[in-house]
């Protein structure tokens, strides 16, 4: 699993985050699909934006993520498990 960002003091940085949010989303997904177009269906998301949350490259919008932990099982114990 990849490490969510905290600062030393125990509080979490949001520029470094930002950054390595689509990293761990990225691993969430490979985790609970088998492939870009599984992620298109099961978000409503275009085939493109599906491949590049593959890929790593960007991430979702918070509408995505909140659909996620309310309706996903486990999602939101895998996101949020370095906090």
């Amino acid at each position: 699993m990849v490490p969510f960002p905290v600062a030393p003091r125990g509080v979490l940085d949001p520029e470094r985050s930002y950054r390595a949010f689509p990293d761990l989303w990225r691993a969430w997904l490979r985790r609970e699909y088998r492939t870009s177009a599984d992620v298109a269906r099961a978000f409503r998301i275009s085939e493109k934006a599906a491949a590049k949350w593959w890929k790593g490259i960007g991430g979702p919008g918070g509408d995505k993520v909140y659909f996620a932990c309310r309706e996903i099982e486990g999602a939101r114990d895998f996101l949020f498990a370095a906090e």
